[in-house]
């Protein structure tokens, strides 16, 4: 849905756009764009919502949860992604991944430096304006930093409780440091 006079009124969801939408994103560079992951896939607009298509090629798996735009390049972008929404958000059956697109090419799985699927929580995905080709994503299994727009991704050294492991991230924001 979207609202073109401050949520005063509503116009009804577009045609190609995917009804159980988890996250938007739009992009400083690419005006009128906007990025949508879903829980049947990927879609996206490039008149501002007007209209929408699918772009779900080389996705396995198509309950989408997290998505995340490198901040200089529109073209570069990271959903997290698994079979359902058990597989993506309940601990005890855990079992999601992370896929990247770049300009002109499919979906592709990414796993370099990623705990396992399996037991793995849909990953929060976020990218800082200041740090234009990094991503970070949390997850039950601590936090993560890709400092090459996705391809291969560290574990940040950060004392993560146990107890973190058998729930799900709501949230991440990532800021400068002062």
């Amino acid at each position: 849905m979207r609202s073109l006079d401050a949520g005063l009124t509503w116009e009804d969801r577009k045609a190609g756009s995917q009804p159980d939408v988890h996250t938007l994103r739009t992009h400083p560079l690419a005006p009128g764009r906007v990025y949508e992951a879903a829980g049947g896939g990927y879609a996206e607009s490039l008149d501002g919502g007007a209209s929408w298509r699918g772009r779900d090629a080389g996705l396995k798996h198509r309950y989408l949860w997290g998505l995340a735009v490198d901040p200089a390049d529109p073209e570069t972008i990271l959903v997290s992604a698994a079979r359902g929404p058990q597989q993506a958000h309940t601990p005890a059956s855990a079992e999601s991944t992370i896929y990247r697109k770049a300009r002109g090419n499919r979906w592709q799985e990414v796993r370099a430096g990623l705990p396992p699927s399996k037991g793995t929580v849909a990953y929060q995905l976020a990218a800082n304006p200041a740090e234009p080709g990094v991503f970070y994503a949390a997850t039950n299994q601590g936090l993560y930093r890709s400092p090459d727009a996705g391809l291969s991704w560290e574990q940040l050294e950060l004392d993560w409780p146990e107890s973190y492991r058998g729930q799900r991230v709501h949230a991440l924001v990532v800021v400068e440091a002062d």
